[in-house]
């Protein structure tokens, strides 16, 4: 493909696949750098119905529709690792540019591909076995022992496919006895001490930059709260940061990846997982660094020179999250907006239970008053509708 938008002044052509609020930021982020986006979504996404550009609606991903979307674009990246590799390749083929690339792909959206691939580079992962049916899980619970956790090795993400089990009757109560839709990973439950994730944006060619360390807190297996604490062992910063970059190379990557990291109460460093998109854990790089994650992944998908990752202020961002309480809810806007120094960032989407509607990012505090004022805003955050 001839990049030619970087000589004549062409508005670039970015296709993004998937319509939810990653992409929604991604339009936010193309507006700064001139770009023409396309959104390729599902009849089910909701966070860009309400903006203006250029939006289709499909019922399924299939091989046709990515053909037909992405012969329009000069370049089409992705929110999400939902799509086989193998239809990436065969688009590649046919001569569309993805970036990232099937390479990526066929690595990143699998976690049974990413255990063995990075446990074959000599990097460190948890103890693992992957498990098609209840039968193997019982046959391997000599091995790992329970307490264990069950992941699905694709279509997992915000807690979804992850099964947490005392026994293997545990286990066997929440899959059942046949043969499982997708295999799973079987991996110790680790005492783990803390979580982060290392952030980095790859070139087509030249230096992977990163951006800071960020620290990050669960509940049930989704992420609800993201902030710039300093991680105590600059050593194992050190080191993580190396194999964060690793795995880029490793990967073939373009634009953002984040690598998720446990350190266990030993002072053990293992990778959790990889996403080879814009991610969650960097939202708060959209007010607290020189470059967004959502601006460098244009930049960098698009062949054009990378922005600094450089903290400007040391921040907290807390996710909006749907309340497990029934009921109809929405947002209190004004209960976000209250304290002026919050910054709130909404994604169109209908509240329920366990999903992401939202995030606000309090910066230019101390660490401390700005989560207690992130946290105190987020807990205000839902009103309950009557009748």
């Amino acid at each position: 493909m001839t990049e030619n938008w970087r000589t004549t002044g062409k508005r670039p052509k970015v296709g993004v696949v998937g319509g939810g609020q990653l992409a929604r930021m991604l339009v936010q982020a193309s507006i700064s750098l001139d770009v023409e986006l396309h959104v390729l979504a599902l009849e089910k996404d909701e966070s860009l119905k309400s903006l203006i550009c250029s939006y289709e609606v499909v019922s399924d991903y299939s091989p046709s529709a990515l053909y037909q979307f992405a012969r329009k674009c000069d370049v089409v990246t992705f929110e999400h690792e939902l799509i086989e590799y193998r239809i990436i390749d065969e688009l590649e083929n046919r001569g569309c540019v993805m970036r990232p690339g099937s390479h990526t792909f066929r690595v990143a959206s699998d976690k049974d591909v990413q255990r063995k691939e990075l446990s074959a580079a000599a990097l460190p992962v948890p103890p693992h076995l992957t498990c098609h049916s209840m039968a193997e899980v019982e046959g391997f619970a000599n091995a790992i022992r329970p307490p264990f956790v069950l992941k699905a090795t694709r279509y997992g993400y915000d807690g979804r496919g992850v099964i947490f089990a005392d026994s293997v009757a545990d286990a066997e109560a929440q899959l059942g006895k046949e043969p499982f839709d997708t295999p799973y990973v079987m991996e110790p439950r680790l005492d783990i001490d803390y979580e982060f994730a290392i952030v980095t944006v790859s070139p087509l060619e030249g230096e992977i930059l990163t951006y800071p360390p960020l620290i990050t807190r669960q509940s049930d297996g989704i992420c609800v709260e993201v902030s710039t604490e300093e991680i105590p062992d600059q050593d194992l910063k050190a080191k993580a940061i190396e194999i964060a970059k690793t795995i880029a190379r490793l990967t073939r990557s373009v634009g953002i990846q984040a690598v998720e990291f446990f350190v266990t109460k030993d002072g053990e460093l293992l990778v959790n997982e990889l996403a080879p998109r814009v991610h969650n854990s960097a939202h708060l790089t959209a007010d607290a660094c020189v470059t967004s994650q959502f601006e460098n992944h244009l930049r960098a998908v698009l062949n054009l020179p990378l922005g600094s990752t450089e903290l400007l202020s040391d921040a907290v961002m807390v996710n909006l999250i749907g309340p497990i309480e029934s009921g109809r809810w929405h947002i209190d806007r004004d209960a976000l907006l209250s304290d002026p120094s919050i910054k709130v960032h909404l994604y169109s989407k209908t509240v329920r239970a366990r999903r992401k509607v939202g995030h606000i990012t309090v910066l230019g505090r101390s660490l401390e008053t700005a989560r207690e004022t992130a946290r105190a805003a987020a807990s205000k955050a839902f009103v309950k509708e009557i009748g």
